[in-house]
């Protein structure tokens, strides 16, 4: 090839990766013009609970950052973490295992979460049915075992690493199904379907709360060391204006009804390494992260 081609060539090559930079840099300023940001939430719960609780918060947020809100629920974990990497949540709450997925295809960045108690972490449990008469963890060999969505933090992963440390290893030594949310694997233990279950702390004191669960049909078996809470997240390219924005309509934050749906005392900062601990969970798992993502078909109780 003669050097007037490879000149031809070498600046096509330029105007194309030129013209594929604008096109970028344009969608991007239309999104920051565009009067509305996608709020994701997380999808532990029954999508029509989770936007009627959310949807105070979303007209807090319209109000303070002068931006239509439009509340979403995906499907699943899964679902959402596609959502996100597609660049279709502005600004999202994470499960900190579904951030750390979306976070190695996406880049989003972690700026809070929730206070409870004084605490920016919180753990998870397995509970057992009481008529099973179990009590250690070593007992749950050959049993049946619940777990919420494959990349739920507190629902599958630390449930798993428990059982792992008490020497069980996954489907071998017990039988798994996964349910889709934390209600219904709670569900799924207090009727008898699944003889123990892995649910987050917080979601179950919140049942119990609430009368969705029978405290004297239910008792924890296992907590798991502290974990740190769900992210809220928002995408990297968002102008640094915006973004400062959102991150003090946050940590100042002290609407009580707003609170009181995350049951929160408030909102801290946090930032990417405070999630280096799932990551080193997955690690320790060896678990595969299109393996946590795939689709799954939930199994849901009426």
């Amino acid at each position: 090839m003669d050097r007037a081609n490879c000149i031809v060539i070498n600046c096509i090559c330029w105007l194309q990766e030129a013209r594929r930079h604008v096109t970028s840099r344009r969608n991007q300023k239309q999104r920051e013009r565009s009067p509305t940001l996608v709020l994701g939430l997380l999808p532990d719960r029954k999508a029509i609970d989770v936007i009627s609780e959310n949807n105070i918060l979303g007209l807090y947020l319209e109000e303070v950052l002068n931006k239509e809100i439009k509340l979403i629920v995906s499907s699943s974990y899964s679902e959402m973490i596609k959502a996100a990497t597609e660049g279709k949540i502005d600004i999202g709450y994470f499960g900190p295992v579904s951030y750390t997925l979306a976070k190695a295809k996406y880049d989003n960045e972690p700026f809070a979460s929730p206070i409870r108690s004084g605490l920016t972490t919180y753990r998870s449990i397995i509970i057992v049915n009481n008529k099973k008469n179990i009590s250690t963890l070593e007992e749950l060999k050959e049993s049946r075992v619940a777990f919420g969505d494959r990349a739920s933090t507190s629902s599958r992963l630390y449930p798993q690493l428990m059982l792992s440390l008490a020497g069980l290893e996954y489907k071998k030594d017990y039988e798994v199904i996964y349910y889709g949310s934390h209600d219904n694997v709670a569900l799924a233990v207090q009727s008898g379907k699944a003889d123990a279950g892995g649910i987050g702390s917080y979601n179950f004191s919140k049942m119990i709360q609430d009368g969705s669960i029978d405290p004297l049909k239910i008792k924890v078996l296992a907590k798991s060391p502290p974990i740190p809470r769900d992210p809220w997240t928002m995408r990297a390219n968002l102008s640094p204006e915006l973004k400062e924005k959102i991150r003090i309509a946050f940590i100042t934050l002290d609407n009580k009804d707003i609170l009181k749906t995350f049951g929160a005392d408030g909102f801290a900062e946090v930032s990417d390494k405070d999630y280096n601990g799932i990551r080193k969970a997955i690690e320790i798992l060896q678990l595969k992260p299109e393996e946590l993502i795939k689709a799954m078909p939930s199994k849901r109780l009426i």
